[in-house]
């Protein structure tokens, strides 16, 4: 009940009308103004979208773990996380490491909007499957979790089992270890998923 009104209450629907208000206003009139955008455009804003996201999503979740706890104590509840578990978060917490980095996101890629709609797309499927406990060959190759600097979902995994408190937590970033590695919050991955490789990858980067 409380995910359901956190999802569908009266912040997330000031959430979607702040973004329909001002997102055509802060993405210049005339970017990529063609029908579709070109394969080479696509690529490039999109690559350049999942990068921004998650460093903002690293900075946010980060802020929220050393300065606004009380808002993110409730998503943290669930120490194993699932798919269900992606909409037991408070307003303000969503707004923090979701909302924001994404319109950051957008702002500075300035992508054609079906790109921007196929990162949203991209970005929510991932945060299900991060929280999903699922570590397959299969989902890892959809989702090109293969790639370097690409986070399993055992990272996402280890920070809810190893950092439910509000102060030096580890793995706040979701789709990349970058930020983790080069901020110093890189943490223990340990048996949270079934993946073995980038266990002992993160291990020796930990070292």
């Amino acid at each position: 009940r409380v995910a359901t009104w956190n999802i569908m209450g009266p912040m997330a629907l000031f959430n979607v009308a702040v973004t329909a208000v001002t997102l055509p206003r802060l993405i210049r009139s005339g970017a990529d103004a063609a029908l579709l955008p070109t394969s080479r455009r696509f690529l490039e804003h999109f690559v350049a979208m999942e990068l921004i996201g998650d460093f903002f999503l690293y900075v946010g979740h980060r802020i929220l773990h050393e300065w606004l706890w009380d808002y993110h104590k409730f998503h943290h509840s669930i120490s194993t996380p699932t798919p269900v578990s992606t909409a037991c978060i408070d307003p303000l917490d969503a707004t923090v490491q979701a909302g924001l980095p994404r319109l950051a996101a957008a702002v500075m890629t300035q992508p054609h909007p079906l790109t921007f709609c196929a990162y949203l797309m991209a970005s929510v499927a991932e945060n299900v499957l991060n929280h999903s406990g699922l570590d397959h060959w299969f989902t890892n190759l959809l989702f090109l979790k293969m790639l370097p600097f690409r986070a399993s979902v055992a990272v996402h995994d280890a920070h809810h089992k190893y950092s439910n408190y509000p102060k030096n937590a580890k793995n706040f970033g979701e789709n990349f270890w970058l930020w983790d590695w080069a901020f110093g919050s890189l943490g223990k991955v340990g048996e949270a998923t079934r993946h073995r490789c980038e266990t002992e990858r993160l291990a020796k980067i930990c070292r």
